[in-house]
């Protein structure tokens, strides 16, 4: 049995319950939520799941019945996450529905995934929705998402992880405006152009380009030259950093320093027993003269120094590594030896949440004079630890992640 369908039969266990507390017939919630008596009794069984749209009336009405907001609040929680959705009833806001949407959020921790919860979970206005998702550049997913905030009548759009072409960009704020729906994109690379077009356009975003040049500019700072990183080709703009900041230093990028990840990402990086293969005779083997390592993305900043633990070819050598990583957990919990620009998660949400709460003060109206494009990336800080490694611990401390 999946996870899904354990809560599909949780949720009808609930609302058995609800009903039962409320004294109230099927036939009676049937009729007040406008269905089927039948539809009832399937979420009752748990074989199927309660729409969006009929679990706000379902939570209301249940609240008028009496019900305890405890009953209600899990119902309305478990049956968001049947969806993939992340949501909580609040009694004291009837109102308010705040949905936030995380895609491939599970598997790996995110700094997507951390920034949209704490969003939704901080921010409540009794007076309007807001959907935050995050769209991790697919088009379908946004299409789709789109489709949700019209047909909920959203007046907040919140839409992360979005790399688009310009045209799309337009295509979202022409809709959302017709709507007069308010949308901030967070973490993009919308222009500003595109933003100062549209008054009800917001972006809060960082340059990665930037954020990988910075972390390369630790070790050169730090006297190395033969720095070494690895290329993948869904991440070229922090290969491209790398470069830039070697270019800045006068240092001559050499091809040997460099490993081919492919379309390899995210989690099938370190998940691909070959490339990991490669990984460690790329830092051990292959160059002998390589004394520093850029690693561009939050896995391979955990997975470069464990390769260097591990090694017993590396006990005698002293191999740097900086990298790009969030949550500042990651380090401290693994005991790396490593630096790292630490993404600005904290300073992007306040953002975010200064903007979606001058919106509620002031009713509903924007102005063109106020700055509507936020580039946070001088925000990001960077952590230094120390060489204290525990491999026990450390070999701990990955499953869970």
């Amino acid at each position: 049995m999946t996870d899904h369908d354990e809560g599909k039969l949780e949720l009808g266990a609930l609302l058995h319950l609800a009903i039962k507390e409320a004294k109230i017939s099927r036939a009676y919630l049937a009729e007040k939520l406008y269905c089927s008596i039948d539809t009832i009794d399937n979420w009752c069984s748990g074989r199927v799941t309660i729409k969006p749209s009929n679990i706000e009336k379902l939570c209301l009405l249940l609240n008028d019945l009496n019900v305890s907001h405890d009953v209600i609040g899990k119902i309305y929680q478990i049956n968001a996450e049947c969806f993939g959705f992340h949501a909580s009833w609040h009694p004291d806001k009837l109102t308010k529905k705040q949905i936030t949407w995380c895609i491939s959020g599970s598997l790996v921790y995110r700094k997507e995934l951390h920034l949209l919860h704490n969003i939704a979970d901080r921010f409540s206005d009794r007076d309007r929705t807001t959907l935050i998702f995050d769209c991790n550049d697919r088009m379908q997913t946004l299409l789709s998402c789109i489709d949700v905030a019209i047909s909920t009548g959203v007046s907040n759009l919140v839409v992360c992880g979005m790399s688009m072409p310009d045209d799309v960009y337009r295509l979202v704020l022409d809709k959302m405006r017709g709507y007069k729906a308010l949308v901030i994109f967070v973490l993009t690379d919308c222009s500003k152009e595109i933003i100062d077009e549209y008054p009800n356009a917001y972006a809060v975003t960082w340059s990665i380009f930037d954020l990988a040049c910075r972390a390369t500019n630790v070790l050169i700072s730090s006297g190395h030259k033969n720095i070494g990183t690895i290329y993948i080709e869904k991440h070229a703009e922090r290969f491209a950093g790398y470069l830039q900041a070697l270019k800045e230093a006068g240092i001559r990028p050499q091809t040997n320093l460099v490993l081919d990840g492919g379309k390899l990402s995210g989690y099938s990086l370190i998940s691909d027993s070959s490339f990991m293969e490669k990984l460690n005779q790329f830092i051990t083997n292959v160059n002998e003269k390589m004394t520093a390592i850029f690693a561009p993305t939050e896995l391979l900043s955990m997975a470069i120094p464990i390769q260097l633990a591990q090694s017993r070819k590396m006990h005698n050598r002293k191999m740097a590594v900086s990298g790009l990583a969030y949550p500042g957990w990651i380090g401290q919990e693994l005991q790396l030896p490593i630096t790292y620009i630490q993404y600005p998660i904290e300073e992007v949400t306040e953002c975010v949440l200064d903007i979606l709460l001058r919106r509620v003060i002031a009713n509903d109206k924007t102005s063109d004079n106020n700055t509507r494009y936020f580039d946070l990336t001088n925000k990001a800080i960077e952590v230094t630890l120390k060489d204290n490694l525990k491999l026990k611990s450390l070999r701990s401390s990955l499953q869970n992640v």
